[in-house]
């Protein structure tokens, strides 16, 4: 039975979706000087009691402790840490392995659909994706800024089995340096990379549909001259 094309592009717009959502958690973690710059602006420092130099170099431990291919234990330079709270970035190292799977996993499953399609010269997949993939920072934007506390919990009861999340500070200063609307603005810059997706999908769509069809006039087997869309 034949697929309908509405249900393919559906698909489409679920593999650019998965895509786009990993692409923006790995520039989050990778991009270093946005953290940098939230240091600034939410005035961690201050908050937090540590210098910028102690923050700078805590967190940059942590994140490469968090990149998926490293190996070792997770050892603060000047920061305690619990045994729980060692536990849970382990778990969150598991989850961003995943991150990076399902952004190669995705990719490459995209890009055979997208060499398939082009062959059949069907590019309807891309007006749907786009609309998807605009739909959700739309409905989680709203939510992220009304009720982030909200969101954010019900995020790690989705992904953690456990409430080694709730940090005391007592015992696990880093979350000092790791305040929840910083969580926030991560969570809006992800969405942003998926809204830029969104509108370049739209844009190429555009572009490919506008775009006159070119012709080449050549003989066919007897000899007469016919016109062939390129």
């Amino acid at each position: 039975m034949k697929q309908k094309p509405c249900i393919s592009n559906m698909g489409f717009g679920i593999g650019f979706l998965v895509f786009s959502l990993s692409v923006g958690v790995i520039f989050i973690l990778l991009f270093r000087p946005f953290y940098y710059l939230e240091m600034k602006l939410l005035d961690i420092p201050g908050s937090s009691g540590l210098s910028a130099a102690e923050i700078r170099s805590n967190y940059r431990v942590l994140m490469d402790y968090l990149l998926p291919f490293t190996g070792g234990e997770l050892a603060f330079p000047t920061l305690k840490a619990s045994a729980g709270g060692l536990k849970h970035f382990a778990e969150v190292k598991q989850l961003i392995r995943f991150v990076y799977a399902a952004a190669l996993g995705s990719g490459i499953l995209l890009s055979a659909g997208i060499l398939r399609r082009r062959k059949k010269r069907d590019y309807s997949y891309l007006k749907t994706s786009a609309r998807m993939m605009a739909a959700l920072p739309v409905l989680l934007g709203l939510a992220f800024i009304l009720r982030f506390s909200t969101v954010f919990s019900v995020f790690h009861r989705i992904f953690f089995r456990n409430d080694l999340y709730l940090f005391d500070p007592a015992i696990d200063p880093v979350i000092l340096i790791l305040p929840e609307t910083f969580f926030m603005h991560c969570g809006l810059v992800i969405l942003a990379v998926v809204l830029t997706g969104s509108f370049s999908l739209w844009l190429i769509h555009h572009i490919i549909t506008k775009k006159p069809a070119l012709y080449v006039v050549r003989p066919d087997r007897t000899g007469s001259l016919s016109e062939r869309r390129i």
